[in-house]
């Protein structure tokens, strides 16, 4: 995508530094002297072959470090400052519920090794550090970006009206104020709108669905950004690549939850549905940003790598996430079957191109729309089937017998 801003996201590293943890099954491990660096190493290569231009910001959604490990969440703060250095761009984290220390099994301030970073967390200097304790966000700003890091995991520690906070993220209803405040300071803002965070803010389908560990109090933040313009979300928390739209108005932006890095999945059926992946997020910044015709602001595409034992690999058709899929485009898909289905029909079969020159915004559909797109064109009559490429993405529409 041309004159794109490209955010390389990392989330849920849980390393360890030794097997106190009981974890020691995470590939940030760092009893494997050349572990860490090394997975982060071919990290950088597989973005830089994919994109020879590099990445514009490097992001992290929490969990850096397993069980509030402060060896572990120095080490491997040094060696995502490393990442970002070889890749020559800026670099913007959220704290996660394991970088906090929320049963004082160290310390007895929860946060206290993560206000000791150096660099700063979660970037910059100290004043990005202290707005970020103190007012639960902080926000990074380029020519093209605007990034908030809001923290969900300000509360852990404390206990509320008898529940212990540690056990879902928290939005503060101070934060929409806080926020706005911080917007109403800047200049004009720039095209591209991000707020990251750890905790998810919808609930995952079909997936873990028992847990009720999702931020409270978001829905207010979101109301007071749509006031600034079009926004993407993106956090981690889940370990599992998923995207889809945030409960409420009609401008509700995209969720993009990323998977883990490296965290061991500890077997079983959560293991079975969970990849170890990063992405790049790609947004457009030379295009008009206003929604409509279904589609949001905050749009673009996202490439995902998935682990395996030759290193980093683009991520296959099957998996989630796969190796490319769009966001952004908000529509009715028994419509759009319809459509398509009347448009094959009448010419046997679309390749994409010609399917993008009957409807542009087909680029923005999401891998899970596209899926159940395909559901409707192949139930219906006259039965369409589709072809994807190795990554996931549609390639032809073609009319059966």
């Amino acid at each position: 995508m041309p004159n794109s801003y490209r955010i390389l996201v990392l989330s849920d590293l849980h390393a360890v530094v030794d097997d106190t943890s009981g974890r020691s099954a995470s590939l940030m491990d760092y009893e494997q002297e050349s572990g860490p660096r090394g997975l982060l190493s071919l990290c950088h290569r597989a973005v830089m072959e994919e994109f020879e231009s590099s990445v514009d910001l490097v992001v992290v959604c929490g969990d850096i470090a397993d069980k509030a490990s402060s060896g572990a969440l120095e080490k491997a703060w040094s060696d995502l400052q490393w990442l970002a250095a070889e890749l020559g761009v800026p670099l913007v984290a959220a704290a996660g519920n394991h970088d906090y220390d929320s049963r004082g099994q160290h310390h007895a301030l929860p946060n206290r090794t993560l206000m000791t970073l150096r660099p700063y967390f979660p970037f910059g200097e100290a004043n990005s550090r202290n707005k970020y304790f103190a007012e639960h966000h902080a926000i990074y700003v380029d020519d093209h970006a605007i990034v908030i890091t809001v923290n969900s995991a300000a509360h852990h520690g404390y206990v509320f009206e008898g529940a212990k906070e540690h056990e879902h993220g928290r939005f503060t209803d101070l934060l929409p104020d806080q926020i706005g405040e911080s917007l109403d300071s800047l200049p004009p803002l720039p095209p591209i709108k991000v707020l990251i965070t750890h905790h998810h803010l919808n609930q995952l389908p079909d997936f873990d669905t028992e847990e009720r560990s999702a931020s409270v109090g978001h829905e207010s933040v979101l109301r007071k950004l749509s006031e600034y313009g079009s926004w993407v979300v993106i956090h981690g928390h889940k370990h599992r690549g998923w995207i889809q739209y945030a409960s409420g108005t009609g401008d509700a932006p995209p969720l993009i939850s990323s998977s883990s890095l490296s965290a061991d999945f500890g077997g079983g059926s959560f293991e079975d549905k969970v990849r170890h992946q990063f992405h790049v997020v790609s947004m457009p910044y030379d295009e008009p940003r206003p929604g409509g015709d279904g589609l949001t602001g905050a749009r673009g595409h996202v490439t995902s790598w998935t682990h395996s034992r030759l290193g980093w690999k683009i991520a296959g058709a099957e998996e989630h996430l796969p190796g490319l899929t769009g966001f952004g485009w908000k529509v009715n898909l028994e419509e759009l079957a319809d459509r398509l289905r009347a448009s094959v029909a009448a010419d046997g079969y679309l390749t994409w191109d010609e399917l993008l020159a009957l409807d542009p915004r087909l680029d923005f559909l999401t891998f899970d729309d596209l899926s159940r797109l395909i559901g409707w064109l192949e139930r219906g009559t006259p039965r369409i089937s589709a072809k994807l490429t190795g990554r996931g993405r549609l390639f032809q529409l073609a009319l059966e017998g």
